[in-house]
């Protein structure tokens, strides 16, 4: 779930941290000195999703075609899969 919290102009703290991020920095915060969360640029957050998105796609890809090929070694009719595949992307 993403959250959007405004901050607000007499929020030093995390205006410093916004400007921080904007010129490039990750911030981490931590809580009882572990790692509770990461601060990052708007740029950082996109180009994160994008990447993800790409790992995710091709994942997808990889298992698509290890169930074409054991289809295949089943001997059943590949069509099907393919089929299948295209009624879910039509969605």
């Amino acid at each position: 779930m993403t959250r959007t919290v405004p901050v607000e102009n007499d929020d030093t703290v995390l205006s410093e941290l916004l400007e921080q991020t904007a010129e490039g920095d990750l911030v981490q915060l931590t809580k009882n000195g572990q790692l509770a969360a990461v601060v990052l640029s708007r740029e950082a957050y996109d180009e994160l999703l994008l990447a993800l998105s790409a790992d995710a796609r091709h994942e997808l890809a990889d298992i698509m075609e290890q169930t074409r090929r054991d289809v295949k070694q089943a001997g059943l009719d590949r069509s099907v899969v393919d089929e299948a595949i295209e009624a879910v992307r039509s969605r």
